[in-house]
């Protein structure tokens, strides 16, 4: 059975993973041997979790890959002190990482049948969570939440304080409803907008009420027009705004202090508030995440800096900082999605122009090299991740030419991402300029190992009879 041959090769480990990418790349590297790198393993199980989430349920997972190069299958069993999010339901805490053979077709789904097989008894899945399973039992308390995943949420008084100058906003009624919430996970299960005109099929969240929404409600008799206001009122907005200083409506404004409905008016246009308002909220309500890093401008575009404590990242930083490129922020960037594919990185007030670097302490950069050391938000492009040096042999063929990259996933997006060894004799900083001109050729259609191996492929060609 195949299984006897995978189990031959597996190793265990105990493991502190504070995302998926750590698990998978502490899985690659008991998973390498002289046939298969961690690196080329580590991407191989980056690919296929990029297809789709291996975790299976029950807190476990099983990431697989193939290699070309490998002889026979081999695994790698992992048991994380905290649950992590595999993109799954539920955390994960057991890993069960596998490589196997390129020609491995059938035999790699009779692996993973029967893999899934075993973790379905729950005592093979209890067996090695041991203790902390029983801990867990005495205390049912629901585990945290991932600190990294925000919730994004704004209330009514929130809005009206932040666009209150802006919009020339005033409240006309429902001040008792300011603490009424909008919740990012509700944008989701709707199907209206944020921000929009007057709708009593699909209500907005934030319904503007203009000249010609005032003159239709204007022409319905008293019956029709005291159902149209008490479906706007039953929709429970976030908010009621009337534009260009329309008088309100006695009976509307009555509906909204009884309901506790926030009702603003304003000057403006409704074209004007529409576009404030849609943009705020998006922008306020939009994913975000905070990853361990520092994250800077580098030639102009967004750079993080990732790695495990102590590989130098900040010591990095200040040197990039004495050469003239621009801080972000440290330690805990904050990310969010304000498009498709867009990831806006911001710092924490509380971290704000502050470098935290080992034996010196917390550096104030913006006093230490002048105001236009540091920036206020930029767009992720790029991240650049510090690791160990690989002890056992790898691959050094292909990956010689193109350089260790690959992509890491983060919220909606694959961000590039180029891994640089830490050794001694190495100045990372010249390391890290090169790799960020490098993105931005590839950016540009330019990859100099493509090039290469093209030119090389014509050499052979044109020295073949």
């Amino acid at each position: 059975m195949p299984l006897n041959d995978l189990m031959a090769a597996v190793s265990t480990r105990v493991l502190a993973a504070a995302d998926r990418d750590s698990a998978l790349r502490a899985a690659a590297s008991l998973l390498a041997c002289r046939e298969a790198g961690a690196d080329s393993i580590f991407r191989s199980l980056c690919d296929r979790e990029n297809v789709g989430s291996t975790a299976i349920g029950h807190g476990i997972a099983i990431p697989h890959g193939r290699s070309p190069t490998l002889q026979h299958p081999r695994g790698a069993f992992l048991r994380l002190l905290q649950p992590i999010d595999f993109g799954g339901a539920e955390p994960v805490d057991l890993v069960f990482a596998m490589a196997v053979p390129e020609h491995y077709t059938h035999q790699h789904l009779m692996l993973l049948s029967e893999l899934a097989e075993i973790f379905s008894d729950a005592h093979v899945r209890d067996a090695p969570r041991g203790q902390r399973r029983q801990r867990a039992e005495a205390d049912p308390r629901p585990p945290a939440a991932d600190p990294s995943l925000m919730n994004t949420r704004i209330t009514a008084r929130e809005l009206f304080d932040q666009q209150r100058e802006k919009l020339d906003l005033r409240w006309a009624a429902g001040q008792a409803g300011g603490n009424r919430e909008l919740d990012a996970g509700d944008t989701v299960a709707r199907r209206p907008s944020l921000a929009g005109y007057l709708n009593t099929i699909y209500p907005n969240k934030v319904q503007i009420l203009g000249t010609e929404e005032l003159a239709w409600l204007d022409s319905l008799d008293s019956r029709q027009r005291w159902e149209v206001i008490e479906r706007i009122i039953q929709a429970r907005p976030l908010a009621l705004v009337i534009t260009k200083s329309h008088g309100c409506p006695e009976d509307l404004r009555a509906a909204a202090d009884e309901s506790q409905t926030p009702l603003w008016v304003s000057p403006r246009r409704g074209h004007e508030l529409l576009n404030h308002l849609s943009y705020h909220l998006a922008r306020t309500l939009a994913p975000r995440i905070i990853l361990h890093g520092v994250f800077m401008e580098i030639y102009s575009i967004g750079v993080l800096i990732t790695g495990e404590a102590g590989s130098g990242k900040s010591e990095l930083a200040l040197e990039l900082l004495s050469r003239g490129h621009r801080l972000v922020a440290d330690d805990a960037p904050e990310f969010t999605q304000i498009a498709p594919d867009v990831l806006d990185g911001t710092c924490p007030e509380l971290l704000q122009d502050l470098l935290e670097v080992r034996g010196l302490g917390v550096l104030n950069v913006r006093q230490m090299f002048g105001d236009t050391s540091v920036k206020k938000n930029k767009y992720l492009r790029l991240i650049v991740h510090l690791t160990k040096p690989m002890t056992e042999p790898g691959s050094y063929g292909y990956e010689r030419l193109t350089g260790d990259s690959g992509k890491r996933h983060v919220l909606d997006l694959d961000v590039p991402l180029i891994t640089l060894p830490v050794m001694p004799g190495r100045n990372l900083a010249v390391l890290t300029e090169a790799a960020t001109r490098l993105h931005i050729l590839r950016t540009k259609g330019i990859d100099p190992a493509a090039m290469f191996i093209a030119r090389h492929s014509n050499l052979l060609e044109q020295r073949i009879p």
